[in-house]
């Protein structure tokens, strides 16, 4: 082959070395610094942040609730036996999304991996009935966040020349939903961002992809739905499950599964789209 055509097929950017590495070496993240925003919530965040530190990373639970980020934050590195570092910020804020980045940037002297999780849904209203207060909070979490951190992150991770950024988004955003018009045109929003990040960091050595969780439980929930009275049944969370072709809803850990495959050299050529961890939700 001529150098002029290894330099064109960019031949000297394959991982060669990878056929000869067992699955489990490619997973491995030690050595690596991770942070999740919204990382001491009870769902998704606490997942993402056990799944990398389960793969060795060093992470970073980011949080508006202090006291939920220093208790995920010890109970992790306790359970894993990494280092954790809990920042308490509203990453909603662009220079809180700034000051958490410094932190943990100054803490660990690096960041790899940044995990954009924070997200709420809506209320069950019609858009017709949403406040002002209400449309500013839902965009203001559901994408001004995403967007904030990763520019934030990107002052830290340029100058390295690597990093992967993730972004939480919803098999929501891929279909008209019910009762969900802000919080699915958000994260549509956040899909398209992410796309378009990818293409605009090309080169960079930073990468993004996003995660569309679908019906989502965690074991606690699943609880507390079994102990309902008969005739006290979620109807709208019956219907979803109704559209999943699993035949049930997902536990955190399963999204967060992907996570943390997305974040380690088995997952890093999953590159500027939308990976489905909704168990094949249907229209």
């Amino acid at each position: 082959m001529s150098h002029k055509l290894a330099h064109q097929l960019n031949i000297d950017a394959l991982p060669l070395d990878m056929p000869n590495k067992r699955i489990t070496e490619l997973m491995d993240l030690r050595g690596k610094v991770a942070a999740v925003t919204a990382g001491g919530g009870p769902s998704l965040g606490q997942a993402c942040v056990n799944r990398l530190a389960g793969l060795g990373a060093a992470v970073a639970v980011i949080d508006i609730d202090s006291e939920a980020a220093q208790r995920v934050a010890a109970q992790v590195a306790e359970r894993w036996g990494v280092r954790t570092f809990a920042v308490t910020a509203d990453v909603t804020r662009f220079d809180d999304a700034v000051r958490a980045v410094a932190a943990v940037n100054a803490h660990f002297g690096k960041i790899d991996i940044w995990v954009n999780n924070l997200g709420i849904p809506e209320r069950g209203l019609r858009f017709a009935e949403e406040s002002e207060a209400v449309l500013d909070r839902m965009i203001a979490i559901n994408l001004k966040a995403p967007i904030y951190c990763a520019r934030a992150v990107l002052d830290v991770m340029l100058p390295q020349k690597s990093g992967r950024i993730i972004n939480i988004a919803s098999e929501s955003s891929k279909r008209a939903t019910a009762l969900s018009v802000v919080y699915s045109s958000c994260k549509a929003g956040v899909v398209g961002f992410t796309r378009n990040l990818a293409l605009d960091l090309k080169g960079s050595g930073v990468t993004t992809v996003a995660v569309c969780p679908g019906v989502m439980l965690t074991a606690e929930i699943a609880e507390h739905y079994r102990a309902l009275p008969e005739d006290e049944t979620p109807q709208n969370l019956v219907n979803g499950i109704n559209r999943v072709i699993a035949g049930r809803a997902s536990l955190a850990e399963e999204v967060a599964n992907m996570v943390g495959f997305l974040a380690t050299d088995a997952g890093a050529y999953v590159q500027a789209t939308a990976v489905s961890v909704g168990g094949g939700l249907s229209d």
